[in-house]
């Protein structure tokens, strides 16, 4: 099956993707877990220094991001940068606060130690309104991946 990607201001097709077969679906999931084994077991510190690098690539093709935002979704180019920049910031955020936001916190409760403590939850699978396409995705992927 094709899935056609139409300008909605335009009404002109933008790009025509084939779709994944069942057998491809599995495969990307069975790659994504492989990766996510390889992921999980670096610290967060480590972590972190991948979002540093996507906000930096954000910022650097904020204007292309923007102009694939806009003829996909139909949203005025400058709601379109905002979403890329927001997103930049939202990297820079996590990348200079996980450490501190993620780290274990001591709970008493009367037992010599307990303690909350985060770490990352594997594969998520995600439908969801696209009206925000980077800022939703960017937002589900600090939950996976910090």
């Amino acid at each position: 099956m094709k899935i056609k990607s139409i300008n909605p201001y335009t009404e002109e097709v933008e790009w025509i993707y084939d779709s994944f077969s069942i057998k491809e679906c599995r495969n990307h999931l069975e790659k994504s877990r492989d990766a996510f084994s390889g992921w999980s077991s670096l610290s967060v510190v480590e972590r972190v220094k991948y979002f540093s690098n996507v906000g930096e690539v954000l910022r650097l093709n904020a204007n292309n991001y923007a102009k694939i935002i806009t003829m996909e979704m139909g949203k005025p180019i400058r709601q379109s940068r905002n979403e890329v920049q927001k997103c930049a910031w939202l990297c820079d955020y996590y990348a200079e606060n996980a450490v501190r936001l993620l780290k274990d916190e001591l709970v008493d409760i009367g037992v010599e130690k307990s303690y909350v403590t985060f770490e990352p939850l594997g594969i998520i699978f995600g439908i969801m309104p696209w009206n925000f396409p980077f800022w939703q995705f960017l937002g589900l992927q600090y939950l996976q991946c910090v």
